[in-house]
């Protein structure tokens, strides 16, 4: 999913990005690399998961102005809650 998305924001928007394999690799990017326009997010990642990822960008005011899209492959609602 990641991968795709890279591509896909690269060939259609010519956006450049940064990857990151969880939460907590996502978190060192940010302050190695960043700031960032915007940052997508998997809900279910390993290490750090993207609630918890979330919560942790939203704490830091460096990136207020970042924009956070969280995506998921889950289906099923219950797998929200």
């Amino acid at each position: 999913m990641r991968n795709l998305l890279s591509t896909l924001l690269s060939r259609e928007w010519d956006v450049e990005s940064v990857q990151a394999e969880d939460g907590r690799q996502g978190l060192q990017k940010l302050a190695s690399d960043g700031p960032f326009d915007f940052c997508t997010v998997d809900i279910f990642m390993p290490v750090m998961d993207g609630f918890a990822f979330v919560e942790a960008v939203r704490k830091d005011r460096a990136h207020d102005k970042m924009k956070l899209i969280v995506v998921t492959t889950e289906v099923e609602k219950s797998s929200m809650d």
